[in-house]
């Protein structure tokens, strides 16, 4: 891929398992420890979308470009809901946006894609140096509707759960890194791009 980065602009307002489904699968009866297990469940949900290339729950997200990617062009942290926008910069830092209806997004690919619309061409402004090109959109299982937890495969929840019991028992600090189910669980739909 040729972009220079990924942010997330939005974060997911929810997470793929609560506190409550983690308590139980952990066997902790008390509430004393609810913020630790809820950074655990965000922490694992991280791990698990970065070594995926995916997006979960619905986020936006932007991707730049040091100059007009080559059409059609990937977005990554698929599945892809919605364009939201596509902005560029020139030599003087002037910002301008593309018509979105020059563009044809397909959400129905994994990795989504985004092309060109049959005689619309990129402008020929000369573009600053460097991050002159920046595509935002909204990512994640149900992008388009309501976040919930529902969408999100089992086999991701089963491997966030996992994490939330490796840290639950490796309080210490024992190890860095979790166990190598956890990867194994995410690994069968992993993006290699």
């Amino acid at each position: 891929m040729s972009y220079t980065y990924l942010t997330v602009i939005t974060e997911p307002p929810i997470e793929p398992l609560n506190i409550a489904e983690v308590k139980t699968a952990v066997h902790i009866d008390h509430d004393v420890e609810d913020t630790l297990i809820g950074s655990w469940i965000k922490s694992a949900r991280k791990r698990a979308e970065e070594y995926m290339r995916r997006a979960f729950i619905k986020q936006v997200l932007e991707v730049g470009y040091d100059f007009f990617p080559v059409a059609p062009f990937c977005l990554p942290s698929p599945p892809l809901a919605v364009l939201t926008s596509i902005k560029y910069y020139d030599q003087n830092n002037a910002e301008a946006e593309i018509d979105l209806d020059n563009v044809y997004t397909d959400t129905n690919s994994s990795p989504g894609r985004v092309d060109l619309n049959y005689g619309y061409v990129w402008p020929t402004t000369v573009l600053r140096k460097i991050d002159s090109v920046k595509v935002r959109y909204t990512a994640g299982y149900n992008g388009t509707g309501d976040p919930s937890a529902d969408d999100v495969p089992d086999y991701i929840k089963d491997a966030i759960f996992l994490y939330c019991g490796w840290r639950n028992e490796n309080r210490g600090g024992e190890t860095d890194n979790p166990p190598e189910q956890f990867y194994n669980l995410l690994s069968h739909d992993r993006m290699h791009f």
